[in-house]
């Protein structure tokens, strides 16, 4: 059994002692800002990448990273901490640091966020005297970072099938249409609703118009078709010409399906009964 020395519990803590050595900018000041956390609960480290803000914008950085955060529903045992440096250099080593710390003292994965504040481009370099303010530019830095993980979710559940770039739009759009959507647990404030829940049709329902490409749809239908049979046409029990067949029919009347009936919990309905209508190859 491996023990964890408290420090493991303060990210906070740990982080500034890292960073005992760099030159530090006030919290409200323009600089070069990186962003860490710990989940207690998936024993993973989260951390930004390394962005330049203005000094008008550093007092929204931390509340953006708790509002990223809690939108893919990290648990921290502490609060989220982001800290802002004179130098470039400084940000980039305290980044590396927790990178180290979280996957070589405390052995547990690290996911390393493409989120910046308000989505600006990474920094390379020291912050500008002045730097302009991104938020306007980027839009909402929460929304930047909920589309990034609705295309992942699409790629790893619904590959194939989906336009995952109109998923995460899909996303993106029942949350401005939702904005009062909250799941609450038996413990901890309430959060916003997870993707999952808004495909599983239980309480909440996805709207998928903008992932629909009938080229994808058919695709994916006649695949899962032909894997069905596999077996089948290997023993001889059907020829492979019986379930081409069979399979361009499934194909055919799924994609008018996925068109009517668009909400991401009703797919599997939808080649069902595409399957049905088919019958079965002969």
């Amino acid at each position: 059994m491996r023990f964890r020395s408290p420090a493991v519990l303060l990210p906070s803590t740990v982080l500034l002692a890292l960073a005992a050595s760099a030159n530090t900018a006030s919290s409200q000041a323009a600089g070069t800002w990186v962003c860490t956390a710990l989940d207690s609960t998936r024993q993973m480290g989260f951390v930004s990448q390394v962005f330049n803000v203005s000094q008008a914008d550093a007092p929204k950085v931390s509340p953006a990273w708790i509002a990223a955060l809690r939108l893919i529903g990290v648990v921290p045992p502490t609060p989220p901490t982001c800290h802002g440096y004179t130098k470039f250099a400084a940000a980039d080593s305290v980044r590396k640091q927790f990178i180290a710390f979280v996957s070589n003292s405390l052995e547990e994965r690290i996911n390393q966020m493409d989120w910046t504040y308000a989505a600006a481009p990474r920094a390379t370099a020291d912050a500008p005297v002045a730097v302009a303010s991104t938020t306007a530019a980027g839009g909402s830095n929460a929304a930047q970072a909920e589309m990034s993980q609705a295309k992942a979710y699409c790629v790893q559940n619904h590959s194939g099938m989906y336009d995952c770039d109109g998923f995460a739009k899909a996303v993106a759009e029942h949350r401005r249409a939702n904005p009062n959507e909250y799941v609450r647990d038996n413990s901890g404030p309430p959060r916003i609703a997870p993707i999952h829940d808004l495909e599983s049709g239980i309480q909440h329902h996805l709207d998928c118009t903008s992932c629909l490409n009938d080229q994808m749809l058919a695709s994916w239908a006649r695949q899962n078709v032909e894997h069905q049979f596999s077996e089948v046409v290997i023993s001889k029990l059907r020829t492979q010409a019986s379930v081409d067949t069979y399979a361009d029919c499934v194909a055919k009347a799924f994609v008018p399906k996925m068109h009517a009936r668009p909400n991401v919990e009703d797919y599997l309905k939808n080649f069902n009964d595409a399957s049905v209508g088919c019958g079965s190859p002969h």
